[in-house]
């Protein structure tokens, strides 16, 4: 327990009020006396002079810790009040966990043809410009007073206010969403300039169908099977793998440095964003199985239903939320950013992929051909 609260508070930020000393470099911790009423009345008081050497043995214990840790103290974890794990022992578990990230950047890397780079750079630009109006909005709530509802009724009511900015904030992250896959991301899969290397699928192709031909041309006990099987090498892109090779990368990048500054967020993030990304493919292309678990985890991690589940199991999510706000403005926590410039891009354009249509692959495909008929 001692360990998971530690976490907790490494994940969740300074509460207490020597928190607000922390923005100011200056170590300050707070200390409080609880009346026990259940005490047997003979017991002799506590003396002033036993209390205040309590305090001075506290303070001169936690100095010497954060000493002994060099002022570093997020890259340990405490499991017990005597022991502490440093970042080199714990920081393997979070890079095991994403190791199917690494395994499908390979493969989508080696076996594509002509991945369409621009375009997801491009795509990702998009995703992450929405998020950074997101984070805008988080940090100056003043700009969503005309689109708030039932504005009179929370004046009056402060719980009402902040569950009404955070509701106005998600159907914000919902609407933007929507812009961005049903508009500006198609818009930008049919710009000429951002087709990609449309030979490069041509040219393996090209040079399997040499192989083959010269495989077939050698004695029988010579050919190599695999060079004659007709497939090609490379299947060509259309858009979605090269944007899911750059969304692997970001997370691993991502987590990776952050897991470094706050390990216990980004544990905690990291097993929901690697499986998201993992599963990630155009229901097109996959099984009904694989197309309707990935979309039950796309709704599930969607701005809207992931505020409406995690009200309906902690009533009180609304104010931790507005906490984190609050926290990131004074402290500079990651969760208010993490959620704008991470899980918002990564999530949209993972709708993204799965809405991926076929008609764009047909299209592309169609014009390959007709490329290597001219030739």
């Amino acid at each position: 327990m001692t360990l998971l609260r530690f976490m907790k508070t490494l994940a969740t930020g300074p509460s207490g009020p020597h928190a607000n000393f922390i923005h100011y470099n200056i170590d300050a911790i707070t200390l409080s006396a609880l009346h026990d009423r259940t005490s047997i009345t003979t017991t002799a008081p506590l003396r002033l002079v036993h209390w205040m050497r309590s305090i001075e043995t506290v303070v001169r214990a936690v100095s010497n810790l954060e000493e002994k840790f060099h002022q570093s103290f997020y890259l340990y974890l405490l499991p017990s009040t005597r022991t502490f794990v440093s970042i080199g022992e714990y920081y393997y578990p979070m890079v095991l966990v994403m190791l199917p990230l690494f395994a499908h950047t390979l493969f989508h890397s080696t076996n594509t043809g002509g991945l369409r780079t621009a375009f997801a750079l491009a795509s990702f630009a998009v995703a992450a410009a929405l998020g950074s109006i997101l984070l805008v909005l988080t940090t100056h709530l003043s700009l969503l007073d005309p689109f708030v509802p039932l504005l009179d009724l929370t004046r009056t009511h402060h719980e009402t206010l902040s569950r009404s900015y955070c509701w106005t904030l998600a159907g914000v992250a919902v609407a933007c969403q929507v812009a961005a896959v049903r508009w500006f991301l198609p818009t930008l899969a049919r710009l000429p300039a951002l087709d990609g290397c449309v030979d490069e699928s041509q040219w393996h192709r090209q040079m399997q169908e040499h192989r083959a031909e010269f495989e077939a041309s050698k004695p029988e006990p010579d050919k190599d099977v695999l060079a004659l099987e007709s497939s090609p090498p490379y299947a060509v892109d259309n858009g979605w793998r090269a944007v899911k090779v750059l969304l692997t990368i970001y997370v691993i990048i991502v987590h990776c440095a952050i897991g470094i500054l706050n390990y216990p967020f980004a544990l905690a993030c990291t097993l929901p964003m690697t499986i998201l990304v993992a599963l990630n493919a155009p229901s097109a292309e996959s099984t009904a199985v694989h197309s309707g678990v990935n979309a039950v985890l796309l709704f599930l991690l969607s701005p809207a239903v992931s505020l409406l589940l995690l009200q309906h199991l902690h009533p009180s999510i609304l104010d931790s939320l507005a906490y984190a706000i609050n926290g990131y403005a004074r402290h500079g926590l990651f969760a208010v950013p993490y959620l704008c410039w991470v899980y918002f891009p990564v999530h949209t354009l993972a709708v993204w992929v799965f809405v991926f249509s076929t008609a764009a692959n047909d299209d592309s495909t169609t014009h390959d051909t007709d490329d290597t008929a001219t030739k």
